[in-house]
This record gives structure tokens, sequence and C-alpha cells, in this order.
């Protein structure tokens, strides 16, 4: 077990680089979602655009808040729907970009392929610590 409580939300157990890999994911959804007329948006399909957008803005958002979640149990639950739902929408947005625009999609492409294989990187340690806290509940009582 660690030497700090593992319950507690402060200070998150974010790096500063993951820290800023989220919010810089969820200003480009948020640019992405609102911009009209992007050289992106008329090489996909703007729906799927769209869709794709507004994951990467509230999955970044939703990331975010978990990481200073006071409850830190809820805090890595609130990350892990957040980095799941990225994980997933980044390789498929990925491929699709790729099989539509070609080989001058590689690498825009292959950089959002590899986020949303990051993310469900993290997703496992994310699930790795809650089991750590759980044995930790289980162990010293807390919350009964």
């Amino acid at each position: 077990m660690p030497a700090r409580d593992p319950l507690s939300a402060i200070p998150p157990s974010r790096h500063p680089f993951q820290f800023w890999v989220i919010f810089a994911l969820s200003l480009s959804g948020a640019t992405n979602f609102f911009a009209s007329g992007s050289e992106v948006m008329e090489l996909v399909n703007p729906f799927f655009h769209k869709v794709w957008a507004s994951t990467l803005m509230i999955g970044g958002a939703l990331a975010l808040v978990g990481a200073y979640w006071r409850d830190r149990v809820t805090g890595l639950l609130l990350e892990r729907i957040a980095l799941t739902a990225i994980g997933i929408s980044c390789p498929t947005y990925a491929s699709v970009f790729i099989l539509q625009v070609g080989i001058s999609a590689g690498v825009g492409g292959v950089l959002t392929l590899l986020v949303g294989v990051a993310s469900l990187w993290r997703v496992v340690h994310v699930n790795r610590e809650l089991r750590i806290m759980r044995s930790f509940i289980d162990r010293t009582g807390i919350g009964e």
C-alpha cells in the first residue's frame, strides 16, 4: 500500500503531462465542435466529426473534473468513463479518417489513434488503482 492515503483526492495522482494532454483534448474537441467549415469537416461526414469532437470535449472535461473530485473513488470512476469514451472514439474516428482521406491523413490519423490507445491504457491503470483502493477499504473497514 502506498504511503499516502489512497482515498484522498488532493493532490491528484495525475502527472502534469497527463493533465495538459486531457486539457488539450477537451479544447481540441470544443474548437472542432464549434468550428464551421473546417477542412477536416469537409473530408469526413460532418455528423461523425461532431460526435467525435463532442466526445473529446465532454470526455476531456469529465476527466479533468474527475482529477479534482473530492472523493477519490468517484473521481477515478469519472475518469474511467471519460477515457473509455475517448479511447473508443479516437481510434474509430482515426480509422474512418484515414480510410476516407488516404495517406495524406496519416500523421493526424495516427496521432488520433494513439491518443485513443493511450486513453485505454490509462483505463487499465485506473482499474488497477481502484482494485488497490478496494482491497485497502476491505482491509481497513473504511466506509462501513
